[in-house]
């Protein structure tokens, strides 16, 4: 009698057979918290993301931010809507990566001089994101003696991300 993979046991398997190191370029994303959960529980080596919006976490986003930290989840991702620098240093003070969903426009612009270097950016518009990217940094250039908030623990984020729905 054979036993079906779930999708997370086939992922892992393709993580791993790349090597160790890939573990730390591939990001999972995925709304279901205990999802998440599970998937820490069976596999510490993988970079898990909550995706979710701002309006959909019932505890509230500190706890949420607690508990995500708690249970070995690496990164809040929401849509670029939900976020503002109170929960940028909200995720910030649990050593979450931050993610904004969908930043295609010229938000990028708004975002970069403003201290959301943890925050990575990504969009089902790939064209659109790189070219409100170069904006921004020709605005950067321009902006480079404003200040900008260091943070030394800051995660780095490369990598693919994949999103489980």
């Amino acid at each position: 009698m054979s036993v079906t993979k779930s999708s997370i046991d086939l992922i892992y398997d393709l993580i791993s057979s790349v090597g160790e190191e890939f573990f730390k370029k591939v990001w999972l994303c995925s709304p279901n918290y205990s999802a998440l959960c599970n998937w820490h529980e069976r596999y510490p080596q993988l970079q898990l993301v909550n995706s979710i919006r701002l309006a959909k976490i019932s505890e509230g986003p500190e706890r949420r931010c607690a508990n995500l930290a708690q249970n070995g989840i690496v990164a809040l991702n929401m849509h670029h809507n939900d976020w503002n620098g109170g929960l940028v240093a909200l995720a910030h003070r649990f050593e979450l990566a931050g993610l904004q969903l969908d930043i295609q426009t010229c938000r990028v612009c708004y975002a970069t001089p403003f201290g959301w270097e943890s925050t990575r950016w990504f969009s089902d518009w790939t064209d659109r994101m790189v070219d409100a990217y170069k904006l921004s940094s020709a605005l950067s250039r321009s902006l480079k003696n404003f200040p900008r908030v260091h943070r030394p623990n800051q995660k780095r984020m490369p990598g693919p991300m994949i999103k489980f729905f």
